[in-house]
């Protein structure tokens, strides 16, 4: 369905910008503020995170026109469960309490390699976008 592909393209960037704002802050200077404040604001940042979640697993079960059914479109929903999934971990983590193993392994794999996620995701949406029925794209 090409709303899917439209908000797969559009999350994945925006995620993708927040999620590595360390690297691009550096990279492009006028993003630096924006960026900035838009990482304080945690409920949106939740929000983002799971509306790039819910669309990613939609984009594995949608196929669009002409595309292979699942891995036709993998690398952009796996950008999108993963961005999204790293977004709402970091809002839980940072209202948890408690810690189990689970979360000190999670937050290895997600949080602390965050800015790769975010290129990972940037590099899906404009892939995708330029490229839109290649297979994995």
């Amino acid at each position: 369905m090409y709303q899917f592909y439209f908000l797969s393209v559009v999350l994945n960037l925006m995620v993708g910008t927040v999620l590595a704002h360390d690297l691009l802050e550096d990279k492009i200077p006028a993003l630096s503020g924006f960026l900035r404040d838009v990482s304080e604001r945690r409920g949106f940042l939740a929000g983002l995170g799971a509306s790039s979640f819910v669309v990613g697993f939609f984009k594995l079960l949608s196929v669009t026109r002409g595309d292979v059914p699942v891995v036709g479109d993998l690398f952009p929903a796996l950008a999108g469960l993963i961005g999204g999934g790293t977004l709402i971990f970091e809002y839980y983590k940072e209202r948890a309490t408690v810690y189990t193993p689970l979360v000190t392994n999670l937050s290895s794999i997600l949080v602390n390699n965050r800015s790769y996620w975010g290129i990972a995701a940037l590099v899906a949406a404009v892939l995708h976008f330029i490229f839109p029925s290649v297979l994995f794209l």
